[in-house]
């Protein structure tokens, strides 16, 4: 076995597609400063109630909040080191059975990665109260200031699970073709361009934020209301009607065709025809479709109340207040929930990923089989 076969090569491709995609790409404000919080679905990383007396200066030109612990800081911190060891376990799992595994599992490790880099974006780090007019300054005013990083990861993870609504709506409705078509190349060449898409989806925000020499701080370039409608109506879009849309009606479909299937397939047994081999085959892809079915309604349900409130708060129906309220920071913490709820999601569903979790923590081989696939055949 050479150390870089054709196959490796594809997961090193594919490694390196996110790490690239994830240093030039990101969203909406993570900060509470007045003009760009109009934009934003999430809370800020440093102390609002500081005084101008408390601003630590450095001779750089840039001046610092000081960092301060508080409630929704600690959980955020938390919940990032949770999707951090999570996804990465499922990263591992993945890795480790990349010759036996299915596109199935190549859309979710995908999808893993997304969420721990989302994950590592959620640690918090020091504001920057003043930046310097240069190229730095300026660079935090387009990635940091915005979190784009952040954003970015996020909006990829909710595409790469649309991704993987598509990808089992095809192998269980056009099972032939699918098993036709289906490569592993293919699949990584798929998930490239889910991450590309999603650059593509929030690479504006590097042009709507800009640095403001009269103020000597960054700042947004959309200031009328009908700007931050239009923004805040194409935001909860891409990031929950399309994607919900495309997620509910391809599960809706799914569950259609799997009834009508067993149906034949009760009919098969009642006949003698059937086989227990076949019925196998049928338990372990109906489990995976039930646990994509959970992962889906999870995700609705935690982005579902800060986008809603999001577009409410731009559209005039929530007070000014309900920026850096608890209600404002509470919704944005379920929604970062989803980054890393989905390692336990798999653990309680799938006997698979928790054998293969409980060898890696044995120091055990893994079997040659795949992790998530129920149905279909090892891609190539």
């Amino acid at each position: 076995m050479t150390l870089l076969s054709p196959n490796r090569i594809d997961l090193l491709i594919l490694l390196f597609g996110v790490a690239w995609s994830s240093t030039i790409a990101q969203d909406m404000a993570l900060n509470t400063t007045p003009e760009s919080d109009m934009m934003s679905t999430s809370i800020s990383y440093f102390n609002e109630s500081v005084n101008e007396s408390d601003v630590e200066t450095g001779s750089s030109g840039w001046a610092w909040y000081p960092f301060t612990w508080t409630w929704w800081l600690i959980v955020q911190t938390i919940l990032a080191i949770l999707g951090v060891i999570g996804n990465g376990i499922v990263v591992v799992v993945i890795y480790q059975r990349y010759y036996s595994i299915r596109s199935t599992d190549i859309l979710i490790g995908a999808l893993a990665i997304s969420d721990l880099l989302t994950s590592i974006f959620l640690f918090p780090i020091p504001w920057a109260k003043k930046v310097p007019d240069n190229i730095l300054g300026r660079l935090y005013c387009k990635l940091l200031y915005p979190s784009f990083f952040l954003w970015f990861c996020i909006t990829a993870a909710t595409y790469l699970l649309v991704g993987i609504c598509i990808e089992r709506y095809v192998a269980i409705v056009y099972p032939l073709y699918f098993n036709r078509v289906s490569s592993k190349r293919k699949t990584t060449t798929f998930v490239l361009g889910l991450w590309l898409f999603s650059f593509l989806l929030v690479v504006y925000t590097l042009f709507i934020f800009i640095y403001d020499e009269s103020i000597g701080y960054c700042a947004g370039i959309i200031k009328t209301e009908l700007g931050r409608v239009v923004q805040a109506y194409y935001a909860i879009s891409i990031r929950l009607i399309i994607p919900v849309a495309i997620m509910l009606v391809t599960q809706i479909l799914i569950a259609r065709s799997l009834h009508i299937q067993a149906k034949r397939f009760q009919g098969m047994v009642n006949s003698g025809k059937g086989d227990s081999n076949q019925s196998f085959h049928v338990v372990a892809r109906n489990r995976i479709v039930k646990m994509m079915l959970i992962v889906v309604l999870v995700y609705v349900v935690t982005w579902c109340p800060n986008q809603i409130a999001y577009l409410c708060f731009n559209l005039g129906y929530i007070s000014s207040s309900y920026r850096g309220s608890s209600l404002h920071r509470i919704l944005t913490l379920v929604g970062f929930l989803n980054s890393c709820a989905n390692p336990f999601i798999y653990a309680a569903r799938n006997p698979e990923f928790r054998s293969a979790v409980m060898n890696i923590f044995l120091c055990s081989k893994q079997k040659d089989e795949a992790v998530f696939s129920g149905s279909g055949r090892n891609t190539k």
